[in-house]
């Protein structure tokens, strides 16, 4: 969770890592009571089983989140522009089409204005939101 960058990605990151380190806990601990009270593990599977679904649902979420926040860092505006070796802001065009239409909206997270081009919808950088709370 601490390797997450971006501090609103980072918020969000705290309950699927909570939800991995919480159900990881109960796996083990229903393992070792298992074998402790009953001498088998064939209880204590059942039990990890179960819990173990949160925990990979945690696991998976946390890292999308963590993917989103390493593109976030990567696609940025100066990025882009030390790329494709553009030098004014007003200049920004595609990479692909070399089209000048250049469109943005709300990233699914709401925290980033992602901006793409027009005419192929392939999203060029990410600006993060000051208005975001």
């Amino acid at each position: 969770m601490f390797s997450i960058k971006n501090k609103h990605l980072r918020k969000k990151a705290i309950l699927p890592a909570a939800f991995v380190c919480i159900f990881a806990m109960l796996i083990i601990i229903s393992l070792l009571a298992s074998w402790l009270f009953n001498g088998s593990l064939s209880g204590g599977l059942l039990l990890s089983a179960f819990f173990s679904i949160f925990c990979v649902t945690g696991w998976s979420y946390y890292n999308k989140i963590k993917k989103l926040d390493e593109l976030m860092s990567r696609k940025t505006i100066h990025n882009y522009m030390k790329i494709n070796k553009i030098t004014e802001t007003n200049k920004i065009y595609c990479s692909n089409c070399h089209s000048n239409r250049i469109s943005s909206r709300n990233h699914v997270t709401k925290a980033f204005r992602e901006f793409y081009c027009s005419m192929c919808g392939e999203p060029l950088y990410y600006v993060e939101r000051k208005d975001f709370i």
